[in-house]
C-alpha cells in the first residue's frame, strides 16, 4: 500500500501520519522533501532547503522529483508519504 498524504504547510499531516502509525506500527512514514533534499545535496552541493529554492531551476525540481519517486519506489511494505501539493518558488 502506497498513500501520498499532502496538505499545505500546518495542515495537519504529521499529526494524522503519527496517529495513523500508532495503530498500524508497521506502516513507514517517509517525507518525499527529505529524498529530494538528499539528492539536491548530492547532485547541487545545496546546504539547505532555502538554497533549494535560491538556486535551482525548475528543470532542476523536476528531476529531484523523479529521483526521489524512484527511491520511495523501491522501499517495501507500506507507506505513507508525506508531501507538500506545491512549493514557494522565488521570482
Amino acid at each position: 500500500m502506497r498513500i501520498v498524504v499532502l496538505a499545505v504547510p500546518g495542515g495537519g499531516k504529521t499529526t494524522i501520519m503519527r496517529y495513523v502509525q500508532m495503530r498500524k506500527p508497521d506502516v513507514t512514514i517517509v517525507n518525499f522533501g527529505d529524498y529530494m533534499f538528499k539528492a539536491a545535496r548530492e547532485l547541487y552541493g545545496v546546504k539547505d532547503r532555502d538554497e533549494m529554492r535560491k538556486k535551482l531551476l525548475p528543470e532542476d525540481y523536476v528531476k529531484l522529483q523523479e529521483i526521489a519517486a524512484k527511491e520511495i519506489s523501491n522501499i517495501s511494505g507500506d507507506i505513507l508519504i508525506d508531501t507538500h501539493a506545491s512549493i514557494k518558488w522565488r521570482g
